[in-house]
């Protein structure tokens, strides 16, 4: 089972599952868990190959299902019924999977930075990334994109904490399923989801925001709201406005 922790125990208050992207850990919440957890109960995760999850994967291959299977494990060990999720990244693709596969079981969706497809700019990232992992050393490769995707340096450095956990075979797994990464997305965000679902997106996240635009507008459920003065880890960029606009709407 993957690394997780809880925090609060109220049984008055709703649940709320994080899931952190590539490259972070239930670290990445730092910023929500004071504000959070005077109303809800939190479940946070380290995904595999991730925080204190680094033995997670198994024989098991990588994939975005197992990835899944993974959190809703733990959600079934604690026997929790129905919760909210609040996604960054690449974890918007996970929780969207179990919003999906255990409709049932989703109260409500925030899915901040989130990647609904890769653009042109994507595209070059990853594939340079493929390139470069063959000729540069793995601490240069997770230096130069935390610096390239995350614009405000406080954020960089808080990030970096958890790069450092990835080794650098965890890495090469997670870089298989990125080739694979733009036909899963196009395939789940193409199907409306049900659910209410809002998209909090950085003002400065030039990398994802355009196409997550486009996929709210497409779904009469979801709602888009513009972080300001934010990059792509927009929790931790503006933590104020960030914090406010999802808790309101996990409790409307």
């Amino acid at each position: 089972m993957i690394n997780y922790r809880v925090i609060g125990n109220n049984p008055d208050n709703e649940w709320v599952v994080m899931i952190h992207g590539a490259g972070g850990s239930m670290s990445t919440w730092i910023r929500q868990i004071p504000d959070y957890v005077r109303h809800f109960n939190l479940l946070l995760v380290d995904l595999a190959g991730h925080g204190e999850s680094q033995d997670a994967f198994g024989s098991d291959k990588i994939s975005f299902d197992l990835l899944a299977d993974q959190v809703m494990e733990v959600v079934d060990h604690l026997k929790l019924e129905k919760s909210h999720f609040l996604a960054l990244s690449v974890g918007c693709i996970v929780a969207q999977m179990i919003a999906q596969r255990h409709p049932s079981r989703v109260k409500k969706l925030v899915l901040a930075g989130a990647i609904t497809r890769l653009n042109l700019k994507a595209k070059v990232v990853v594939g340079a990334t493929n390139k470069l992992k063959r000729v540069l050393p793995f601490r240069a490769i997770k230096w130069l994109l935390v610096n390239v995707i995350l614009p405000q340096k406080e954020t960089r450095e808080i990030y970096m904490e958890s790069v450092e956990k990835v080794s650098y075979s965890n890495f090469l797994m997670w870089m298989e399923i990125i080739p694979k990464m733009n036909y899963v997305i196009s395939d789940l965000f193409r199907k409306n989801c049900e659910l209410p679902t809002m998209y909090l997106m950085g003002s400065d996240d030039y990398f994802f925001i355009k196409e997550a635009k486009n996929a709210a507008d497409s779904n009469p459920r979801s709602s888009f709201e513009v972080v300001p003065e934010a990059g792509h880890a927009c929790n931790l960029d503006n933590k104020k406005y960030f914090n406010k606009a999802s808790i309101d709407f996990f409790l409307a």
